[in-house]
């Protein structure tokens, strides 16, 4: 990935564990646990990526394309009130 990009994974899983994100920590990346499958549809859309249900191709196979990922200016993790919230700006 070019110098200054960020890298922002978005997991929809319910088997998800705590001790995978360290590999996503060490990778520089973020990535999200609980999230409703309507705001990740909404974020592949601002962003231009393509939202994925399965990394699994016709033969069976686990692939990623680049061509599925988008683009944001700047992701922040903020507190609004009582909320933690990840704003992906531009």
């Amino acid at each position: 990935m070019p110098e200054g990009k960020l890298k922002v994974i978005l997991k929809l899983s319910k088997c998800s564990r705590k001790y995978i994100f360290q590999y996503f920590v060490e990778a520089g990346a973020m990535a999200v646990r609980r999230c409703k499958k309507v705001d990740l549809k909404r974020i592949a859309k601002a962003t231009g990526a393509t939202f994925v249900t399965s990394l699994s191709n016709m033969d069976g196979e686990e692939s990623f394309e680049a061509s599925f990922l988008g683009e944001a200016a700047e992701v922040v993790q903020d507190k609004i009130s009582d909320d933690e919230c990840i704003l992906i700006k531009g």
